[in-house]
């Protein structure tokens, strides 16, 4: 007879909440996904300049706990930076510990980037002797990413190494990170989880009519790993054979790259969307020729996987975790990682229509992998096969 899991206890680091709706968005369509197959409570925290509360959303057997504290500046950045993850730390266990009265003894605990919410994990399984897992989403691990895992002190390293030592599963969203996190901890039991992909708003639909300019989407918080700079040089490119190409960008206005838009004389070939949910999302990704991904780091790329789900093919920089994402010509292309040329010949490529691309197919095979039924259903055998081990 099958176990089935309960008390599926989530500590999320990223979250969409009041002052950030769509940061950690993946993590909580990954909360989605499972809860269809289990129950889930999700706990996260974050410091405003408000005074402390908490929020309960409840969507089916999604629980979602979001609490906010006020932050404590005294203008000296160390300090600041620990007394705030020391609030952090104490308020979610203290809702643990809440949840363990009110509710029962979690199952397992489940926690999203490895430091900090791994901290609870040791702290669940020295007090209450349940397993816990992480998944990592942070493309901090990769090699060279500044300001990464390579920077932290020597503490959060070793602590990192225990977290990954006790924990009864690692998960990463791709094998390039589980890579990484290997030489870390090679004692580690890693286990490939991608990110997820809603189908039921991602899939393919055929345009009723082509677009009457060449147009390309890009989609990001244009953050410096983006390299949203190299997408907008690339546009100057094309422009130059392809007079009328159009460049959508779906993230908050960087001042850098409006600069960078007038200077190039590309006020007419880009279009600023801003940022939107995705059920507004996929009608810009649906009227676009293919998504652009030109980043210099990476875990994953959800919108990969999210403009392949609507029948569009994606332009990737060559970096490994989305090389195992995109094949060359059959969902998408891939150009040289911070070759600017490279990117600009890949885009000119699409205009003329260089691949003869089955969307409907590639759309049929990434939600085949990625769709929520799959990959919910990835987490709740391995929590009914941890659980099972556990009470043996």
């Amino acid at each position: 007879m099958e176990f089935q899991p309960h008390h599926i206890v989530w500590i999320a680091q990223w979250y969409p909440h009041e002052g950030e709706p769509y940061a950690g968005d993946f993590i909580q369509r990954h909360a989605q996904a499972v809860s269809a197959f289990v129950p889930v409570t999700v706990y996260s925290c974050f410091g405003y300049d408000g005074e402390e509360k908490t929020e309960v959303n409840k969507t089916g057997n999604l629980t979602e706990v979001i609490t906010y504290f006020k932050t404590f500046n005294t203008g000296i950045q160390m300090l600041d930076k620990g007394i705030y993850w020391n609030r952090w730390y104490r308020i979610l266990k203290s809702l643990l510990i809440k949840h363990e009265k009110e509710r029962g003894r979690p199952t397992l605990l489940h926690g999203h980037i490895i430091l900090n919410t791994g901290w609870l994990g040791l702290w669940a399984k020295r007090n209450w002797n349940i397993p816990f897992i992480v998944t990592e989403h942070w493309a901090g691990y990769m090699k060279g990413f500044k300001g990464g895992f390579e920077a932290y002190n020597g503490w959060s390293k070793i602590k990192c190494k225990q977290i990954i030592h006790q924990a009864a599963a690692v998960t990463g969203v791709s094998q390039a990170l589980i890579k990484e996190l290997n030489v870390i901890e090679p004692t580690g039991k890693f286990i490939r989880w991608p990110n997820v992909v809603n189908e039921n708003i991602f899939f393919y639909q055929p345009l009723a009519k082509e677009n009457s300019r060449p147009t390309f989407i890009h989609i990001s918080t244009l953050t410096w790993q983006k390299n949203a700079g190299g997408i907008i040089d690339a546009i100057y490119m094309v422009k130059q054979t392809h007079p009328n190409v159009l460049l959508k960008i779906a993230g908050p206005v960087h001042y850098e790259y409006e600069n960078q838009i007038f200077n190039l004389e590309l006020e007419e070939n880009i279009n600023w969307l801003g940022e939107m949910p995705q059920e507004k999302l996929v009608d810009e990704i649906r009227s676009s020729d293919a998504l652009v991904l030109f980043s210099q780091f990476e875990s994953f790329g959800c919108v990969v996987i999210e403009a392949n789900a609507a029948g569009v093919p994606v332009i990737v920089s060559d970096i490994e975790p989305l090389q195992e994402l995109i094949q060359d010509g059959v969902n998408g292309f891939v150009a040289a990682e911070g070759n600017v040329d490279s990117l600009a010949a890949a885009m000119v490529a699409i205009i003329n229509k260089k691949a003869a691309f089955d969307n409907a197919a590639f759309s049929q095979q990434t939600l085949a992998q990625y769709s929520y039924p799959v990959v919910g259903k990835q987490m709740a055998d391995l929590y009914n096969a941890l659980l099972e081990t556990n009470l043996k």
